[in-house]
């Protein structure tokens, strides 16, 4: 039967800013969970606004060591526009197709800019 491995968001980090004493810790922990993600294949997880603790060029770097998306379909890039993730996966399973997608309240002020 087939399985689809997802997580909805706020994976990463317990809260949007990380307390200078714990960065290094948070951030050996999210690299853990995202090694963990690898090995189970991974269908794509969500991007919620606690993802952002580390500053978004630390989510990013994690995104590139990924083997599966990062989804979210309404955070964009400042300056040009561009989304920073995947906007949505299809996933076939079996004789069905699976849509996931992410969203993010749109009024939500992202660390460092994210």
């Amino acid at each position: 039967m087939p399985t689809l491995v997802v997580d909805s968001g706020d994976l990463f980090f317990s809260s949007i800013v990380a307390p200078d004493h714990l960065k290094k810790q948070w951030r050996l922990q999210a690299e853990f969970i995202l090694e963990k993600l690898n090995q189970m294949s991974c269908d794509g997880i969500g991007i919620g606004e606690n993802d952002f603790a580390l500053g978004k060029e630390t989510l990013l770097e994690l995104q590139k060591k990924a083997v599966f998306p990062f989804i979210n379909a309404n955070i964009v890039d400042a300056k040009s526009g561009i989304p920073l993730f995947t906007p949505l996966v299809i996933k076939k399973m079996g004789k069905l197709k699976v849509g996931i997608f992410g969203i993010i309240d749109a009024t939500l002020t992202l660390p460092e800019g994210g």
